[in-house]
């Protein structure tokens, strides 16, 4: 990944080096390392559902049974909380695991 990369999906952008997540144009609340990690991840394979073995692997490089069971659902949850109104595009798909999905960003339904 180049360190100058930016993620744009509908109305959020990921400025990877700057650490930097724009909502609609303006910052959001700056996010822990981790917190930036997990978001970016689940942005840049939008709308695609990743489940908690992916995430594990994708963002603490480890399998997710080594990692203390509620880790990722903290993380989203301190995640949605600073997003605010963002936070809609986060969806926990039951069963199946998270999915950045921001309508805006698709002009035929998916």
């Amino acid at each position: 990944m180049a360190s100058s990369e930016t993620i744009t999906r509908g109305r959020i952008s990921i400025h990877v080096a700057g650490h930097l997540v724009l909502w609609n144009g303006r910052p959001i609340k700056a996010l822990a390392p981790k917190e930036f990690e997990l978001l970016r991840v689940l942005v840049s394979e939008a709308p695609k559902v990743l489940d908690k073995s992916a995430l594990a692997v994708k963002v603490w490089g480890t399998a997710s049974e080594k990692l203390h069971p509620h880790t990722i659902y903290e993380h989203v949850r301190r995640i949605r909380k600073k997003l605010g109104p963002a936070a809609v595009c986060f969806k926990t798909v039951s069963g199946l695991g998270l999915q950045w999905l921001d309508k805006s960003a698709y002009p035929t339904p998916i």
